[in-house]
């Protein structure tokens, strides 16, 4: 093996094998495919992604869920990273689900003037945040 400068076996082979083969994003389905969660937990994608873009760190993340692993956070953020557009349309989606589940639940008397109320003035930060 020649390096840069010419010098002929300056450089041996590792012996320490790294496994570089892709591993899945730490994320499973559920309610019906409805809820994108982090494996092992109840934290949904969501969570994860909303303390991100407050500016929390992975560790910060970490520090409020324990029992996740800092790796899965990570993995979770990367794939939010190079996903964006994909992940924005799933909480739009998300959104547009709620805001209908909540009109029924209007229209059926099941919630309070006061929560309705409080559920319509938060509609315009909700939509914003759903589109990143």
């Amino acid at each position: 093996m020649l390096d840069t400068d010419g010098r002929a076996g300056w450089r041996r082979p590792l012996e320490t094998e790294l496994d570089l083969s892709p591993q899945g994003v730490p994320l499973y389905w559920v309610e019906g495919g409805q809820v994108l969660r982090v494996c092992g937990s109840r934290i949904s994608l969501e969570d994860i992604i909303t303390w991100y873009r407050m500016g929390y760190t992975a560790e910060m993340i970490g520090e409020d869920y324990p029992w996740l692993e800092l790796g899965d956070i990570y993995m979770v953020i990367a794939y939010y990273l190079r996903n964006k557009e994909r992940v924005h349309a799933y909480f739009l989606e998300s959104y547009e689900r709620t805001e209908e589940l909540w009109d029924s639940m209007r229209a059926e008397g099941m919630v309070s003037d006061e929560s309705w109320q409080s559920w319509c003035d938060d509609r315009p930060d909700r939509l914003q945040w759903a589109k990143g």
